[in-house]
């Protein structure tokens, strides 16, 4: 089996679930079981794809689905902000954690789609 806890995305994206489940605790009760259990829910999503990512032959479609994911965790993001059930500053914090998180998906699938065309990639990570 693939080792992944030891990749940088897999650190960015735990540390992106703690911070979700630490903030979504502070949630009121009207938005704690719908909002913030998709925010729980596509965390987790996010989790479970680094370790098929990193497990897959061909992982180009599993990044894309990566970041299929982000963009979702986005949209949540911005509601609870919108919302005003989660402060600014968390707001942007989780934010630059998923800015981060979208960056190094899409830096390790322009290097596997340059493997598809023929060019070896560097180590993914």
């Amino acid at each position: 089996m693939a080792r992944y806890e030891h990749l940088p995305i897999y650190r960015t994206t735990y540390d992106l679930f703690i911070d979700v489940l630490q903030v979504t605790k502070t949630f009121s009760r009207d938005y704690r079981y719908t909002l913030g259990a998709h925010l729980h829910e596509s965390a987790i999503k996010l989790l479970k794809q680094v370790y098929l990512i990193n497990s897959a032959r061909d992982k180009v479609d599993a990044l894309k689905q990566m970041l299929l994911y982000i963009q979702e965790m986005g949209v949540l993001l911005r509601a609870s902000k919108d919302l005003k059930i989660m402060a600014e500053n968390r707001f942007f914090a989780l934010l630059e954690k998923r800015d981060s998180l979208e960056k190094q998906t899409t830096g390790w699938l322009k290097s596997f789609e340059k493997n598809r065309a023929g060019i070896i990639p560097p180590e993914c990570g």
